[in-house]
């Protein structure tokens, strides 16, 4: 009795790793999603209303509440590593942040261009791969189990 409810826990542990690791990826393709809204804002927010690097800040503090440490940090200077995002993509969101109030604005414009088709094709090729990465995290975290399951047994 013993050694099922042992196999039952960890299955059950390895089928919901395979549901974390599934979740995660849909976490990184819904912070990009919201990353290329705030480059959508941060241009409108340059262009017609030409507001200074603080308010900029402060506005999309309040608009992007799910995105504000890395707000944050960004205008800091120092992204977290812990945001589920890729080295390069933080190492392009510092850039951004940067960016901001250091040079004219034409200069700042032609640079959210090149931000917002960057981020656009990342969101892209991984909304485009996000079905395929939730069945095979889930699908290996279930074979982990039966796997287990059957070495136990």
């Amino acid at each position: 009795m013993l050694k099922i409810m042992g196999i039952v826990c960890i299955c059950g542990f390895c089928i919901y790793m395979g549901f974390y690791m599934a979740s995660l990826f849909r976490k990184k393709v819904f912070f990009l999603s919201e990353i290329l809204r705030l480059i959508q804002h941060l241009e409108i927010s340059l262009e017609f209303l030409r507001q200074t690097r603080e308010q900029i800040k402060y506005e999309l503090v309040v608009q992007f509440p799910k995105l504000k440490n890395i707000i944050k940090d960004g205008f800091e200077g120092r992204i977290s590593k812990s945001t589920n995002l890729d080295e390069q993509d933080i190492q392009k969101l510092e850039q951004l942040f940067d960016l901001i109030g250091s040079c004219d604005l034409n200069g700042q414009l032609s640079a959210m261009e090149f931000y917002k088709h960057y981020f656009e094709s990342r969101y892209e090729k991984l909304s485009a791969e996000l079905e395929q990465k939730n069945k095979l995290c889930i699908g290996l975290g279930a074979c982990a189990a039966a796997f287990i399951g059957v070495i136990l047994i």
